[in-house]
């Protein structure tokens, strides 16, 4: 199914911001030195793992910026190898994949309704520490809180899952050997409404992607398959989601209404007719507008990013 975002919206673009990898190198090396042999191929960041006399290791998380494709990774780890030699093979660390909206004549007030439409319908499996950047976080959030000049962050940087919301207007630069970035503004025709998702730990070994080697031939779409890029909204259809006293009260004093955002409503009703868990409350309906449009950026990616097409 073509799904075509309307006002003035183009195809939405799926890609990887960028891939973190742990290499286990049989000569020792300095971090600053790996940064600088690969830092125009993308490596914005080398960890040490094990550093020893003189500064030097064998181990290191090595981060790769917006790889192009597999190609760009694999070309990299490549030249580790001739380089350094692999006590064992190229793990992976963590991935963050992103979705972006772009309008077409970068309309300011579209991008931000986007923003805000993204924060509002997002949808992941789980909803840890929901939070707008700012502003205390909690169990809940209020729709008050949501809004395009903020970023709303669903999840913690130590989580196997964290999700963040945005309109993008910069991007970030690298500065020194110890990878420190800081914000570059964009020019008008760049911004767009953006929505990235982290994996690491647990969650890749749900993907099975836990080599480097894994990511070759990775479907990227299964990542919509988990909910990771879903997107819902109050089914008006469905009664009152609070129909006694107390739960009205309890959801009066939580901030939590109708108009809440679909992850705070998505914590709710999560059982069917006959009492079976269920990934997405009877409270929401699937927004197909938006979740179709990123499940089809997603198999563009897939395309893109095998090694199958190095050139696309």
């Amino acid at each position: 199914m073509t799904i075509t975002l309307k006002e003035g919206f183009k195809t939405p673009t799926a890609l990887v911001d960028w891939v973190e990898i742990r290499v286990s190198l049989k000569s020792k090396s300095h971090p600053g030195h790996i940064k600088r042999a690969y830092e125009q191929q993308g490596v914005s960041r080398a960890t040490p793992l094990d550093v020893g006399d003189g500064g030097a290791a064998s181990e290191f998380d090595i981060r790769i910026q917006h790889p192009r494709n597999y190609a760009a990774v694999e070309t990299i780890v490549n030249d580790l190898d001739a380089s350094y030699g692999f006590i064992s093979s190229p793990k992976l660390i963590a991935i963050e994949v992103s979705i972006d909206f772009y309008h077409e004549s970068a309309d300011f007030s579209a991008l931000m309704a986007m923003t805000e439409r993204l924060m509002l319908s997002i949808a992941p499996p789980v909803a840890n520490n929901p939070r707008v950047h700012g502003y205390s976080g909690g169990l809940f959030l209020s729709k008050d809180e949501i809004n395009a000049t903020r970023t709303l962050y669903i999840g913690n940087e130590t989580d196997d899952l964290m999700w963040r919301v945005y309109w993008k207007r910069t991007d970030d630069t690298v500065e020194g050997l110890d990878g420190r970035r800081i914000a570059k503004p964009l020019p008008d025709s760049e911004f767009r409404a953006r929505v990235e998702v982290r994996l690491q730990g647990k969650a890749l070994g749900l993907f099975q992607i836990d080599m480097v080697s894994d990511l070759s031939n990775f479907a990227f779409e299964k990542l919509h398959t988990e909910s990771l890029f879903k997107f819902a909204r109050r089914d008006e259809r469905v009664g009152a989601l609070f129909t006694n006293d107390y739960s009205i009260y309890t959801a009066k004093s939580l901030g939590i209404d109708d108009e809440s955002p679909a992850f705070v409503l998505n914590r709710f009703n999560r059982k069917d007719k006959r009492r079976r868990d269920i990934q997405l409350s009877r409270s929401l309906k699937t927004d197909i507008e938006l979740t179709e449009a990123s499940r089809n950026s997603l198999r563009r990616l897939t395309k893109r990013f095998s090694l199958k097409h190095p050139a696309l």
